[in-house]
């Protein structure tokens, strides 16, 4: 585990830390070389918006079972500070403690587990403390919730930040933009204004409002996250159903293929302006034990656009429909023309074009399609037409 002086070089007013790869400190030594030398170790949790530190222990001591003494643990939301602390008391006792933040992330006080405020604090633009203060608990995460070293800098992850001159011990590993003369300064912290920005990662002063909105963002993320948990969850939840509907089906009617239940069809009436519209659903379709396949299960959706022949002898066809089932999930559309030929309304002749796609989001299965056919009905109008070899043309990208 590198230290700070084997890492970059330098040391920090008597005190010494380590970092892992990422640049997250590990550990701080205070008092180096001193008969008071005193070691904190820090568990730090990478998963968030910045680094946050879980847990302080103390190496130079152990517990019971051997392990370094937990001296603090913290809990943390979405925001710069942290929710709340347990802390090892002096007398050996542990004690709960809430944090009070600002609009700036700031804590300004410490409370009980009751509710009683046991700390304030107040700062100035820079994070240096102001008189007014009260209460002794230990508690490194102050100005913009930021955390406090015990020798007055402000450990902000990329650099270490002292507030008595509002200046960066090292420079900014980040060049600067040219279109903001102020950045190329890069010992300044927060563009020199610590109102309105901060700088949690050492590296670059941003504005509160974009604080806020990362974290709004971070937070939007896990909850998208967490709801799609929860769809898979209810998705899993469905194909278990429609798969114990199928093979209930199975095994109460074995000699039956296939059968559909729950079939519901509307047709707008002729006087609406939606009267070429019908939508049907097949509430449960069960089918595929005929050649001792897995009987499988569906609910489709579909909405069909059909209009009657216009006076140009022309008509449309367009329907489109979403399936789901055992299979997974599928759409797929199609739309056709057609154009009428007469004679004497005794012998007709129509030819339709159509295109069709289906998509299936299963097996990331994508097929187009295209068709055409002729259609022929000769003698009287009422037979019955049929369809003459249709061609089609089918892909799959």
């Amino acid at each position: 585990m590198p230290s700070l002086s084997e890492a970059n070089g330098q040391a920090n007013g008597g005190s010494a830390n380590s970092f892992d790869a990422q640049g997250d400190r590990l550990s701080r030594v205070s008092d180096v070389g001193k008969a008071s030398q005193k070691t904190t170790s820090y568990l730090v949790d990478t998963d968030t918006s910045y680094a946050q530190v879980i847990e302080e222990r103390a190496p130079d001591t152990s517990d019971a079972a051997g392990q370094p003494v937990l001296q603090a643990r913290y809990v943390w939301g979405e925001g710069l500070a942290p929710l709340a602390m347990w802390r090892k008391m002096l007398d050996g006792s542990v004690k709960l403690f809430f944090h009070i933040a600002d609009g700036q992330e700031s804590v300004r006080q410490l409370t009980s587990a009751s509710g009683e405020v046991t700390d304030s604090y107040f700062y100035d633009a820079w994070g240096n403390a102001l008189a007014g203060g009260s209460g002794t608990t230990v508690n490194p995460f102050r100005y913009t919730g930021q955390q406090l070293d015990p020798d007055g800098r402000y450990y902000l992850r990329a650099r270490f930040y002292n507030p008595g001159n509002g200046r960066f011990l090292s420079h900014d590993p980040l060049m600067g933009d040219n279109s903001e003369p102020v950045s190329l300064h890069r010992y300044l912290y927060a563009g020199v204004d610590g109102v309105n920005f901060c700088d949690p990662s050492g590296k670059l002063a941003l504005e509160m409002m974009v604080v806020t909105m990362m974290q709004d963002m971070f937070e939007s993320v896990s909850d998208a996250l967490a709801d799609l948990r929860a769809m898979d969850s209810a998705k899993n939840k469905f194909y278990n159903v429609m798969n114990g509907a199928a093979i209930a089906y199975a095994l109460m009617f074995p000699e039956t293929d296939s059968a559909s239940f729950f079939k519901w069809n509307f047709k707008f009436p002729d006087g609406s302006q939606f009267k070429d519209f019908s939508v049907s659903v097949d509430g449960l379709n069960i089918g595929g034990k005929k050649y001792g396949e897995m009987p499988s299960s569906s609910i489709a959706i579909s909405v069909k656009y059909k209009t009657e022949e216009r006076e140009d002898g022309t008509s449309e066809n367009a329907g489109f429909t979403a399936k789901i089932g055992t299979s997974g999930f599928s759409v797929s559309g199609s739309y056709e023309w057609e154009v009428y030929k007469r004679t004497e309304d005794v012998y007709e002749t129509s030819v339709a074009i159509g295109v069709s796609a289906e998509e299936n989001f299963a097996d990331s299965k994508t097929s187009l399609g295209f068709t055409r056919a002729l259609r022929s009905n000769q003698g009287s109008p009422g037979v019955p037409s049929t369809w003459d070899s249709p061609t089609k043309l089918s892909c799959s990208p």
